[in-house]
């Protein structure tokens, strides 16, 4: 009993020893906290104290005692962590998903726009999308466009291997064809911290933008909220569509395509004038420059600065399609 009386004094002392050693340790070490918990006296049964200090040795409840650490400059200084709330905003950084898809059929594009929408809709604060591409020739009738917007016979256009589509946007009847550009817009209004006119305006700006970047003076008039004007006429029409917050379609501009066949169709067949970047700048216009500059444009107004570039989609594949001799000056009959 002796003997166990002693191993158990001898132990305590011990233990108090290295206490008061952990103690000396970090007030050397006051420059970071004290990574030794001393789980160890979970194990024992008793209670002492050190240097004035209670330290309870129950195994249900370790008691540790506050240690006060001294900084440089600083007297009784505790150290501690806080978080800066200022750091923190109702926004999180979020970057734009830029895609340059080439040259798609209609279709195609309105059901990847489709996904997109869906993607943006559940990750809104994380996600915004554009596609850019160029379709074969084919006419899309907005949800305020008349009949008088198109041919008066259907031949016409069917002459032509053109198809007319329905959707669901604002704005007149549109011809598409290649060498003109379309930019599909998904974005979430509320993320954006905007509305539909503000929106509007953003397209606006980014075409004039981009005209200027290829030396062609572009304007907006106030009582045209859906176009953008060269000195010879319209070389861009805004057409969109918002639903639950969420934008789709966009901007369709007149890079190199024929203006003769877009006069068809639209406002040029109500008399309004047609211009494209090639008959602005009396000069072909490569299309690669003016859809990266717009690009940029475009991330930059709507608060993306930061976008991923992307070629193409995984959805889409390669086919052929007919059009008219008419059509392929600049473009290959493969999409």
């Amino acid at each position: 009993m002796q003997d166990k009386g002693r191993i158990c004094t001898a132990f305590k002392l011990s233990f108090i020893s290295c206490r008061e050693t952990l103690g000396v340790f970090a007030e050397r070490n006051s420059h970071e906290p004290s990574a030794f918990p001393l789980s160890a006296a979970s194990r024992f049964h008793h209670s002492d104290s050190v240097g004035g200090i209670p330290v309870d040795l129950n195994p249900t409840s370790v008691t540790m005692p506050s240690v006060k650490f001294r900084r440089h400059g600083q007297k009784n200084a505790v150290s501690n962590m806080q978080i800066d709330w200022d750091d923190f905003s109702d926004r999180t950084p979020t970057s734009a998903e830029v895609r340059l898809l080439g040259t798609v059929d209609l279709p195609s594009v309105l059901a990847l726009q489709k996904l997109m929408v869906h993607e943006v809709g559940l990750q809104s604060r994380t996600n915004a999308a554009i596609l850019l591409c160029e379709h074969p020739p084919v006419v899309t009738v907005g949800l305020g466009a008349s009949m008088l917007e198109l041919p008066t016979d259907p031949r016409d256009l069917e002459s032509r291997l053109i198809k007319v589509h329905r959707v669901r946007r604002d704005g007149f009847a549109i011809l598409h064809q290649p060498g003109q550009l379309a930019a599909y817009v998904v974005v979430s209004l509320v993320e954006c911290g905007f509305g539909a006119e503000k929106f509007r305006e953003i397209l606006q700006q980014s075409v004039v933008l981009a005209c200027k970047d290829v030396q062609v003076v572009a304007r907006v008039e106030p009582n045209e909220p859906g176009a953008v004007f060269g000195r010879h006429g319209v070389i861009a029409e805004i057409g969109l569509q918002i639903e639950n917050g969420i934008t789709s379609f966009g901007l369709f501009l007149n890079v190199t395509c024929r203006l003769d066949e877009a006069r068809t169709v639209g406002r040029g067949l109500l008399g309004q004038r047609i211009s494209s970047l090639n008959a602005e700048r009396v000069r072909p216009t490569p299309m690669g420059q003016i859809r990266s500059s717009l690009a940029a444009h475009l991330c930059e107004l709507l608060g993306y600065p930061d976008y991923h570039l992307h070629t193409g989609h995984p959805f889409l594949k390669r086919t052929r399609t007919l059009i008219h001799d008419k059509f392929a000056d600049h473009h290959s009959g493969e999409l």
